[in-house]
């Protein structure tokens, strides 16, 4: 009986042994080239470090851009959309076809095209306004500081859009008939849905918000193929922060302290939506 018990064990404890590691280098001064033997206890100073550093508050500013746009948007939208196919709409199928087709492609394919997508010199939006003789329309997207968010999120919206279209389409489809039936005798369709429908579905959207918050601060790959993290480090995120440092800068210590970071800003940004939806009211 216990040999049936080894594989989810393993599957349990591996990760917990690779957050504990994490952890444990956060408090050294580890390098990837020095290694764990060479490593010193430094106490809290790549905390201390962390806490004053301009780029971890530029890569947290940007998560939490992220986070806003990966959560809000696809979830208006995609709980707007899938209201909208729930009314019998010929060709609904398709749509929904078309609206996950994104989250088949990796972000690393979708990086790709995009960057082409928004490439200043070359690119298909600099292109086409250059043909309509809006020139001076043309904008450095991935190469201005102050416009490079832009895109990115953009990218990640149209990327994740899909996926909470398909679990609210299936959702509504368990909303019982008989009630919004009932409903729609007392009110209009659009205070049915706001008032009756969509409480229904809280338990979907939380866990939907749960899980798109996840995407949000996971982002990485999106970031590594389209800007690199620039320009001028004004694209960093945590995650990217945390191979920059560990990996490229073989910093594993100071590496180690932001993916740590990371995971407490996420654990509580998650349990503080957690709590303001199910709290007792």
């Amino acid at each position: 009986m216990f040999f049936f018990l080894i594989p989810p064990l393993l599957l349990l404890g591996v990760p917990l042994f690779c957050v504990g590691f994490t952890v444990f280098l956060s408090f050294t001064d580890a390098t990837l080239y020095g290694g764990i033997g060479s490593a010193n206890f430094v106490g809290l100073d790549n905390y201390v470090k962390l806490v004053s550093d301009p780029l971890f508050h530029t890569s947290l500013l940007n998560n939490f851009i992220f986070l806003f746009s990966l959560v809000t948007l696809p979830i208006v939208i995609g709980l707007v959309v899938a209201i909208l196919l729930s009314f019998k709409v010929k060709g609904g199928s398709t749509f929904k076809a078309v609206f996950y087709f994104p989250m088949i492609l990796s972000f690393v394919i979708s990086g790709t095209i995009w960057s082409w997508i928004f490439k200043t010199s070359g690119g298909l939006i600099n292109t086409a306004l250059s043909s309509a003789g809006l020139g001076n329309l043309s904008q450095s997207f991935l190469s201005d500081p102050s416009l490079v968010m832009l895109p990115l999120t953009l990218v990640g919206v149209w990327h994740m859009l899909g996926y909470p279209i398909i679990l609210f389409s299936a959702g509504l489809v368990d909303v019982p008939t008989a009630v919004v039936d009932a409903a729609k005798m007392e009110a209009s369709t659009f205070k049915v849905y706001r008032h009756v429908v969509v409480p229904l579905l809280k338990p979907l959207i939380l866990g939907v918000t749960i899980l798109a918050m996840i995407n949000a601060f996971k982002v990485f790959d999106l970031v590594f193929i389209m800007t690199y993290g620039g320009p001028f480090m004004s694209s960093y995120v945590l995650a990217f922060m945390v191979y920059m440092e560990a990996i490229s800068g073989a910093l594993l210590g100071y590496g180690s302290a932001v993916a740590v970071a990371l995971l407490v800003i996420s654990l509580v940004c998650i349990a503080a939506v957690i709590y303001a939806v199910t709290r007792e009211k």
